[in-house]
């Protein structure tokens, strides 16, 4: 009796159940759709890259090229990054470039 007692609390105690919802505001919303569409409007897709796989070290330099001056051009289309100087912009390219490539 005991037992079926306690099981009968633990089945009124209930749990509530928290969901938590992420809204953009209106500005942030903004600003990932002009990163997307950068990202997007700078690097191929996956079907294209097949094209560039032939050869070693002359491929890989030509890829790596062809993919910073893709970064280049990304970050020219994010919001404030012109508006920085051209020593912070190029700390930051120089720093993303290689984890980017990596």
């Amino acid at each position: 009796a005991v037992r079926n007692d306690r099981n009968k609390k633990k089945k009124e105690v209930k749990e509530e159940v928290v969901v938590e919802s992420y809204e953009l505001s209106p500005e942030l919303e903004e600003l990932v759709q002009k990163v997307s569409r950068a990202h997007q409007e700078t690097f191929p897709s996956l079907c294209q890259l097949g094209k560039y796989t032939t050869g070693l070290w002359d491929k890989f330099s030509e890829l790596a090229t062809k993919c910073i001056i893709k970064i280049v051009e990304f970050a020219k289309r994010l919001p404030g990054f012109t508006a920085l100087s051209i020593a912070d912009q190029i700390t930051l390219l120089k720093a993303a470039c290689l984890d980017i490539l990596v």
